[in-house]
């Protein structure tokens, strides 16, 4: 996936150390958020919500804020 991202000139917005995915007694950070490097700048916030969502993946809040632009 490293190898993906560096390739494609793409970003990983991750951030923090909270993990993704809980079950039981195990946990990782499997699930990516991936941008754009133009896009990258216009995440507003990233973080992984803890509260319980009913499934072993948490959620992923964010919130992307770019300028208007005009089209010409």
């Amino acid at each position: 996936m490293e190898t993906f991202i560096v390739n494609n000139n793409l970003c990983l917005v991750n951030s923090g150390n909270t993990p993704t995915f809980v079950e039981n007694n195990k946990s990782s950070h499997i699930d990516l958020t991936i941008s754009s490097y133009d896009m990258f700048p216009c995440i507003d916030y990233w973080f992984v919500d803890e509260e319980y969502s009913h499934s072993d993946h948490r959620v992923i809040k964010s919130a992307v804020q770019c300028p208007y632009i005009p089209l010409t």
